[in-house]
């Protein structure tokens, strides 16, 4: 059906521009050596500004990473060009694990909502997909102090450009791939300059029958493992953003998000499953609706903003819908910004009022949280900026502890062409239960409603060096974090059943390195771009009798680094990407590992003006050198394969 559909979009699309002219959305940039803790000011959906977030390390991922995953998911753009480990299988499902944390410690942005879910906790990035956004913003490290619950290993925001359109633009994206891929999508912007309509779709669907060892199972003929194809692991995702956005004056404006996703796949099973006879299909789809609005207004010095959303969650696992999961939450959210000299203050409020649906719960209880919070930036000179962040949650029947955070950056040294820079950042963090976790019910599950939330200490401190030259361009970072998070919840098997229980006292260090460079050379352009963490992460205490204590943490590598090199000569290129992930445990009771692993992927493109129209045509092959690995325990994953598009660009 949705290829259908993306086939009618494409040719009635086709058919409505036909004679328009071209338009490539150029990214705006800023000089090199400007402030780095300011976003402009042009993200609809992403109104938490970032120049409070003094000490803390962010990392902008790049216009020209994002166009070249364009057709792939947030999963694959992050692991690619960050020291970010994400735990996946390969039947689209995957979790982020930043800085020894678990998958629930980082919170995912649209807009003024956070779309973790409210029943696990955490959110799946292989169901959001890049086409949908135009910048992604990884801020690393604890920050409940400015977003809340839950940011207690990272965050990631999601946004798109507003760009008050004058006339109508269209973006078409066709792609196919390995494994029965195929990928359609497209954007329209259609405005006047004081109104603007940006439509964003995208539908995937893919087989997943890719050929693998099985080193579960044996050929005793031979002595080798079996090479199988893989069962039960296809995806068909769907997705339509909306944004509809009003310019009332060049101080005022309303802006609105309508997002509709709909993802499904069959739950990919195990290798030593995967050669049963009697294995059977099992099928998990999430729906989803979220809306954020927005409206600001500036009067002099004063900023002041109320934004309201709505989110809509449903899970149903194997068609079942008397056991669907499902939760609703309102939101609204105000603040007023101030600039006095060179003090820049905010305060504001949030509150989300929360409706869960769920069969395993026995009340289904609401749920109201309100959200006080207040930010400085002090500015001393041209070389010293101070933040300071303060918020309380308030939760029914609940206890949510007070978190400030403390920020200082000082540029050390300042030449004509080069900025040395020094950044500390010191904050507390914590995260709130889920509503599983308190309310989950069942037969061999018992729910805990006298749980404490995670709290945790964090500090990191760091350097920051650029240089621009006429034909050479630096940035490069390196950051020591440290983090103490106790009250660290788990399940746990009890006589009663498993249950969720504040047992754990994690402690987790380290070092991250990450480094851009740009040479331009006549009409060709070279980027070099490098990643490495080093992360320690123990269990420093558990009350559980005989827990690994010193060990490394599951599902956390010591190391990892990636790198990549881009060489774009006119209107053609190619990026060379290679990413290293170091050896994991991966259960809590054995010390065995999963193995480190190495990949290689190459991407080339090219770019054609057809008349009043450019194409882009672009071949991906991932895991160029067929490596045998897995990123989750006794899951398979596929080897080379290829994803071949093209992508149109339209104008008037």
């Amino acid at each position: 059906m949705h290829k259908i559909v993306g086939i009618a979009f494409f040719v009635f699309f086709t058919s409505v521009i036909q004679g328009q002219n071209l338009y490539l959305l150029n990214d705006s940039t800023h000089s090199v050596l400007a402030d780095t803790f300011y976003i402009q000011e042009v993200d609809v959906l992403s109104p938490i500004t970032q120049k409070y977030l003094v000490g803390s390390k962010t990392q902008l991922i790049s216009p020209e990473q994002m166009e070249q995953m364009a057709s792939q998911n947030l999963s694959d753009l992050l692991s690619t060009n960050t020291p970010i480990y994400i735990k996946s299988n390969a039947g689209g499902l995957s979790s982020f694990h930043f800085r020894g944390t678990s998958s629930d410690h980082t919170s995912v942005m649209v807009g003024g909502l956070t779309i973790n879910s409210l029943t696990l906790g955490s959110s799946n990035p292989s169901n959001i997909p890049t086409f949908l956004f135009d910048k992604v913003n990884v801020l690393y490290g604890s920050s409940s102090a400015s977003l809340g619950s839950g940011s207690i290993g990272g965050s990631i925001r999601l946004s798109s450009a507003l760009n008050w359109t004058q006339g109508q633009k269209v973006e078409l994206l066709a792609s196919t791939g390995s494994f029965g891929a195929y990928t359609w999508g497209g954007k329209i912007f259609l405005g006047n300059g004081k109104f603007e309509s940006v439509t964003r779709i995208l539908s995937l669907e893919k087989k997943n029958d890719f050929k693998f060892k099985n080193t579960a199972i044996k050929d005793f003929s031979t002595g080798q493992f079996k090479t199988e194809k893989q069962k039960y692991a296809s995806i068909d995702n769907m997705d339509v953003m909306q944004e509809l956005n009003f310019k009332i004056s060049d101080k005022e404006s309303f802006t609105s998000m309508f997002w509709y996703t709909n993802s499904w796949h069959e739950v990919q099973p195990t290798i030593e499953a995967n050669s049963s006879d009697t294995l059977i299909q099992q099928t998990y789809e999430d729906t989803h609706f979220r809306m954020w609005t927005n409206y600001k207004l500036q009067k002099r010095k004063i900023k002041f903003q109320l934004g309201a959303g709505y989110v809509y969650d449903d899970a149903i696992s194997n068609g079942l819908q008397e056991e669907s999961i499902s939760t609703q939450r309102f939101i609204s959210e105000t603040s007023i910004q101030h600039q006095w000299k060179n003090f820049n203050y905010t305060i504001g409020a949030k509150y989300k009022h929360i409706v869960p649906d769920v069969y395993a719960y026995k009340n289904n209880p609401t749920e109201d949280r309100l959200d006080i919070f207040a930010s400085l930036l002090m500015r001393y000179g041209t070389n010293t900026n101070v933040s300071i962040n303060l918020r309380q949650q308030f939760v029914t029947s609940f206890s949510a502890p007070f978190t400030p955070s403390l920020g200082l950056e000082h540029n050390l040294w300042v030449q004509k062409n080069s900025v040395l820079k020094l950044s500390a950042n010191i904050q507390k963090s914590y995260r709130i239960p889920t509503l599983n976790d308190r309310f989950w019910d069942q037969p061999n599950y018992k729910a805990n409603e006298n749980l404490k939330s995670e709290e945790g200490l964090a500090i990191e401190g760091g350097l920051k060096y650029t240089v621009s030259l006429e034909h050479f361009t630096l940035k490069s970072n390196i950051h020591y974090f440290y983090m103490d998070v106790d009250n660290w919840l788990m399940w746990i098997p009890k006589t009663e059943g498993w249950i969720a229980a504040n047992i754990l006292r994690v402690k987790s260090k380290g070092l991250e390195f990450h480094s851009d460079a740009t040479i331009k050379l006549n009409k060709t352009n070279i980027q070099l771009s490098t990643n490495y963490t080093y992360n320690k992460a123990i269990r420093a205490a558990s009350e559980i009798e005989n827990d690994q204590l010193g060990r490394q943490l599951e599902y956390t590598p010591k190391h990892m680094a990636n790198g990549s090199v881009s060489i774009n000569y006119k209107e053609q290129g190619i990026n060379i990407n290679g990413s290293y992930t170091g050896e994991r445990y991966y259960n809590q009771a054995e010390n065995k590992t999963l193995n480190d692993y190495f990949l290689l992927n190459i991407s080339i493109y090219k770019y054609l003006k057809l008349k009043e129209h450019k194409l882009r045509m672009f071949l991906n092959i991932n895991n160029v050198l067929s490596e045998k690995y897995q990123n989750e325990y006794r899951y398979a994953m596929p080897m080379i394969h290829y994803t071949l598009g093209i992508k149109y660009y339209f104008n008037n």
